[in-house]
């Protein structure tokens, strides 16, 4: 009888809609909201250094998806000369492995890629030593083209053009950089790119990103700042809010004891005088108020109302549950676990969205997971 059910729920989650034939990756809910944002914003930056871990992710995340700003990350080379401490790869076979993590880093935090023609030789002593291995005026013409291109409003460096940037290659970014910001609005330099579609472009600003690493502190109080931290949204505020509302509810109020007897045997509180009706009404109430509440912050994200613009998330609210330890045959649940759920949800719906996991595929992991956790129930209720 068990068996079956647990078949019964599987079979249920593997038929949903969402089974059917969908685009390669769902966009989630806020990644719809930030790209309705992003129209708002004209703004650009391009961000350059030389190598694969070179640049500051925590900034590219927040002009890209907090500022809503066109990010772009110019990277001179792909790493192909850096150390392999996993594996056997080197030169051009590990420049493969770091393009591709530069390129899974950038679906991450939202920003665009870009690379040139220079090749990571390794460790360089001087500016000019990897100037004259790249070949100045080929890497120019290509960093150039990029801000062409890309054709961003702001430009900022890594690294500085003098020995503090610490490698040959940094600082060599550095000069490009500058170089490039004069060269790219010139119509008399690189003229062969015209033929291509692009046009001369005077980027406003050229700024660097300083930074206080390794002993090495390049920052003083006169600089530009600009503070990449926020308040947390409002969904995150309204979750914490319902989480300790309904806690306090069901552990520290006579009302919450009495649900757990009901979901524990129905019958038995029946008999202790407790009102099976009342208290189901209260709950399927207290559902809809909260279902309502996630409906309006939905929808004031989209900017817009769609009767099935839901769909797919009772899944995931099923799912978070289980995971986070409520019985589905009653009586043994907690907020704490519940939350605790959510958020392995949370990550599993974007770890599969990020990995290009097809829509209908999602479901059957879901679906699985559900399955999972019935079955974990089912034999820690067996053993006692």
């Amino acid at each position: 009888m068990i068996m079956r059910n647990l078949i019964f729920i599987f079979l249920l989650s593997a038929s949903l809609p969402g089974l059917q034939a969908q685009p390669s990756r769902a966009l989630s809910s806020s990644e719809i909201h930030a790209g309705i944002q992003r129209l708002k914003v004209l703004g650009s930056v391009l961000y350059v250094a030389a190598h694969p871990d070179d640049e500051n992710t925590r900034l590219l995340a927040c002009l890209a998806r907090e500022r809503h700003l066109r990010t772009g990350y110019l990277s001179l080379t792909r790493g192909d000369g850096g150390q392999n401490l996993i594996g056997d790869e080197q030169g051009i076979e590990l420049g493969l492995i770091r393009t591709q993590e530069l390129l899974a880093a950038r679906r991450i935090d939202g920003a665009e890629q870009f690379f040139t023609r220079a090749f990571d030789f390794g460790f360089s002593k001087s500016t000019d030593e990897a100037l004259k291995t790249w070949g100045r005026e080929k890497i120019l013409s290509d960093v150039v083209w990029v801000i062409r291109k890309f054709q961003p409003d702001v430009i900022v460096t890594r690294f500085p053009e003098d020995a503090r940037a610490g490698h040959g290659h940094h600082s060599a970014s550095g000069v490009l950089a500058r170089e490039a910001f004069i060269a790219a609005a010139d119509p008399n330099r690189f003229k062969e790119h015209f033929a291509l579609g692009v046009k001369p472009w005077q980027a406003k600003r050229i700024l660097w990103n300083t930074f206080n690493f390794g002993g090495n502190n390049t920052t003083s109080g006169d600089q530009f700042k600009m503070d990449v931290g926020g308040w947390l949204p409002l969904p995150v505020l309204v979750m914490l809010l319902v989480f300790a509302l309904c806690a306090v509810l069901l552990h520290r109020t006579r009302f919450g004891q009495h649900l757990f007897a009901i979901g524990g045997n129905r019958e038995a509180a029946r008999f202790t005088g407790i009102s099976i009706r009342f208290h189901e009404l209260i709950v399927y109430a207290l559902c809809g108020f909260c279902a309502g509440v996630a409906g309006m912050i939905h929808c004031s994200q989209l900017f817009s109302a769609e009767p099935s613009s839901g769909q797919g998330f009772e899944l995931n609210a099923i799912a978070a549950v289980v995971v986070g330890g409520t019985s589905f045959s009653g009586g043994i649940g907690s907020m704490t676990g519940t939350l605790l759920g959510a958020v392995i949800i949370g990550i599993l719906d974007k770890g599969l969205n990020q990995a290009g996991v097809h829509f209908s595929l999602q479901y059957l992991v879901k679906g699985a997971v559900i399955l999972g956790a019935v079955w974990l129930d089912v034999r820690r209720r067996g053993s006692r």
